[in-house]
Formats: C-alpha cells, structure tokens, sequence
C-alpha cells in the first residue's frame, strides 16, 4: 500500500477501511507486513483496483470520481455485463 513507507500504520488501515480492503488485510499471515505475490497474486481484479485506488489516496492524489463498474464494462463486453446484472 504504501511502497515508500512514509505513512503510519493509522492512515494505512484508514485507507484500507475506505477502500473495503480492512478484512482482506486482517485474513491475511503478517497483516500490514505481508507480502504480495507479483501481478497481485492472490487478489481478485476488483481488489487489485482497490489497492492502486488505496495507493492513490495514501499519496494524497486528488481523486475525482471512481466508477469501479465502468472500469469493469471494459473488460467484458457490455452486452454480457447487461444480461448479469439483469
């Protein structure tokens, strides 16, 4: 989350908690401390966005809108997403 180890481990898990990514963090051996496999192993698609969007706000990047769904039309086409969701 924060590969420059500046921030503490207060703002780290508020971060985690405004990303969703707290419980993941907790049910994982060494917490803050583990290590992640290359490529995000071990997290789904939509926990790898969370994490670059957790990385984002622990920089202090100005966010100004996130649609987590739409980066999610991309991938699969829209016709599939629409007869999921329907």
């Amino acid at each position: 989350m924060d590969p420059y180890g500046k921030s503490s481990d207060a703002d780290i898990w508020d971060v985690l908690k405004k990303t969703q990514l707290e419980n993941k963090v907790k049910a994982v051996d060494g917490g803050l401390g583990a290590i992640l496999g290359e490529g995000g192993i071990g997290l789904s698609v939509g926990e790898r966005q969370l994490l670059c969007m957790g990385r984002a706000l622990i920089r202090g990047t100005k966010v100004r809108r996130c649609c987590i769904v739409l980066s999610f039309i991309y991938v699969v086409p829209l016709k599939t997403y629409l007869s999921v969701t329907l």
